[in-house]
């Protein structure tokens, strides 16, 4: 068992050192293009989206030039897909269309913006009123985080509270 034992644990230390080795290189590119560490400034500032989050939100999704914030959601698949038919009408869910790492790497952000960022906090607020389940508020926080992340990459101005509207 513990041959077992330490090889196990010699894996995860090199498994370990190539995460911190990528982590370091994604940190040295979006450190040495300017315009990549203007648009990651920006999404920093907004609360709840961190360094990790933020790369990924470059590197997936704001690599396309979007028209709208509503473009850049519904391609994140983080937009509610309607079922209904007729008079039937079903449960509403994510319509999960575009990469599911993205709505993954999406999911914590959105839980902390949902204590810490007032314009999500108002969102959940709101949802809370209504009688929404928790998990339709998780996906409103997502799609939102994507909104104000769209509306500081246009405007090029971080993130202020009191800009965004709930």
């Amino acid at each position: 068992m513990a041959a077992v034992e330490a090889s196990i644990e010699a894996v995860l230390a090199s498994v370990d050192a190539q995460i911190a080795h990528i982590q370091r290189l994604i940190r040295a590119h979006i450190a040495d293009h300017p315009s990549l560490r203007a648009q990651h400034d920006l999404l920093v500032s907004i609360p709840g989206i961190g360094e990790a989050t933020a790369a990924i939100l470059l590197a997936d999704l704001f690599h396309k030039p979007y028209t709208s914030a509503r473009q850049a959601a519904a391609f994140a698949g983080v937009v509610p897909r309607l079922a209904e038919s007729g008079t039937w009408r079903g449960r509403s869910r994510l319509s999960k269309i575009g990469p599911g790492r993205l709505r993954k790497a999406l999911y914590f952000p959105a839980m902390v913006a949902l204590r810490f960022n007032p314009t999500i906090r108002a969102v959940r607020d709101r949802l809370q009123a209504a009688g929404k389940p928790p998990m339709v508020i998780i996906g409103a926080a997502m799609r939102k985080l994507i909104h104000l992340a769209y509306g500081v990459l246009k405007s090029g101005t971080a993130y202020a509270p009191t800009c965004a509207h709930p």
